[in-house]
């Protein structure tokens, strides 16, 4: 988490994701629709008694533009490059810009002082003294693009302890683009982002080096369809989710990359509890927990799913790679490889549930106890796909099962793994009381099945 890596991968977002030159999606005309005036200007050398309305006009601060907006039906705002901050394009307190009761609203920074070509992005700035930069409330269909969103501080009143970045709540159709939230914080939830009880949302930008108790970068709660793209970098959480917490809520797309962050709890990259049809299809890679799931941790719920890559993230106890304690039908089909863990389940480790499916690529994690995979209390599950070179240096290098009597059915090849490939505490060696063993179940040399 080194100062330079940060900087050099927000320079590296900012040329692919806004190169210079860039000719604007909005295109300025001088002029009025049938609902009043398209576009409203903001540049740092504006000033809020101009008309806004014509490009060499322009406003000097995003709360006017907006207030102008709602009054007049504009749905476009542009502005100009630059630092916009507390008391100087933003409110000067609690939140630096608001958006409520709105729809059809987009802000769109980075212009030239024409207002003809994005160039760049824009600086919204708290300067850790505004709870929220942004906070938008039962509004829908609003869109940022361009701008980096920074230093905002939510630690206020219990109003204010959530979302230092952007604050979200009972909204539809947010799209955050080629945006990029860094250096916030929030007393409780979402240093970064918190969203609550919103639907139809899209993040695709860079989230870092945010903090807070939950969900040091993004935050949802009671969220729905949801798609999350872009990076997730490097952020903080006391508690649970470094990189993204999930409460509840139903079809959360992790999609993006969620890289190098630190839970001090559950779920370095991702923490979900509770809710149904979460998926990940991403990269999630070099995540750290200080108790379980270092890269990804699942509580509770039904059928979330893994498809992506889950690689190089560690965590001090349990579930290196993926930890899930409970719920039904959660399913990986991705690759689990190079994760590690203390004690127990260096790639996968599952304590209760039922009807798990893993049918994936487990491949060189390592624990003491199940290198690859340790099968905790549950029933119904199935096992198939390749778990091969993990390491135990204890006992079960690919897989340690618990045996509590009932019934999963192995159909995997399970190969190449240290100190036994597949370990159980089951009395009756090699029969496995309650497990049904499946046509294609590898022997390794010189044993697979202890003790």
């Amino acid at each position: 988490m080194k100062k330079g890596i940060i900087v050099y991968g927000i320079m590296l977002f900012l040329y692919s994701a806004c190169a210079p030159g860039t000719v604007s999606e909005n295109k300025p005309p001088q002029g009025t629709n049938n609902i009043g005036f398209e576009f409203i200007y903001v540049s740092v050398n504006g000033n809020d008694t101009n008309s806004g309305v014509v490009t060499n006009s322009p406003l000097r601060s995003l709360p006017a533009a907006i207030a102008k907006a709602l009054a007049s039906g504009s749905t476009n705002i542009l502005v100009t490059g630059g630092i916009y901050s507390s008391g100087s394009g933003l409110n000067s307190s609690t939140n630096g810009i608001s958006i409520y009761n709105s729809a059809r609203l987009k802000i769109a920074g980075g212009y030239d002082t024409n207002f003809s070509l994005q160039t760049g992005m824009t600086i919204l700035d708290g300067a850790d003294t505004l709870f929220h930069v942004i906070e938008i409330e039962n509004s829908s269909n609003i869109v940022l693009r361009g701008l980096i969103i920074v230093r905002g501080k939510a630690d206020g009143d219990p109003d204010h302890t959530m979302g230092g970045g952007i604050y979200i709540y009972n909204s539809f159709g947010i799209d955050i683009s080629n945006c990029i939230v860094s250096n916030n914080s929030a007393k409780f939830d979402g240093g970064g982002i918190y969203l609550y009880g919103s639907s139809g949302t899209k993040i695709n930008g860079l989230v870092s080096v945010n903090t807070a108790n939950n969900g040091g970068g993004i935050y949802l709660c009671y969220c729905g369809n949801y798609t999350i793209g872009g990076m997730i970098y490097s952020n903080l959480a006391g508690g649970d989710g470094g990189g993204i917490y999930v409460f509840g809520g139903n079809d959360i797309f992790v999609q993006g990359i969620v890289s190098g962050n630190l839970a001090t709890n559950f779920g370095g990259g991702v923490c979900i509890n509770g809710g149904s049809d979460h998926s990940i299809s991403g990269h999630i890679s070099n995540n750290t927990s200080l108790n379980s799931g270092g890269g990804v941790h699942f509580n509770g719920g039904n059928d979330f799913s893994i498809t992506g890559i889950v690689t190089g993230n560690n965590t001090d106890y349990a579930g290196g790679g993926v930890y899930i304690g409970s719920g039904s039908g959660h399913s990986i089909s991705g690759s689990i490889n190079g994760n590690s863990a203390n004690t127990m389940g260096g790639g996968v480790l599952l304590t209760m549930g039922s009807y798990f499916s893993l049918n994936g690529t487990i491949t060189g994690n390592n624990a003491a106890y199940g290198g690859g995979v340790y099968l905790g209390a549950g029933s119904n599950h199935t096992i198939s796909g390749i778990i091969s070179r993990n390491e135990a240096s204890v006992f079960g290098g690919g897989i340690y099962l618990i045996d509590t009597g009932t019934e999963h059915t192995f159909s995997a090849t399970i190969s190449s793994n240290s100190i036994y490939g597949v370990y159980t505490n089951s009395s009756s060696n090699p029969v496995l009381t309650g497990v049904t063993w499946g046509a294609g179940v590898e022997i390794n040399s010189p044993a697979n099945v202890g003790p």
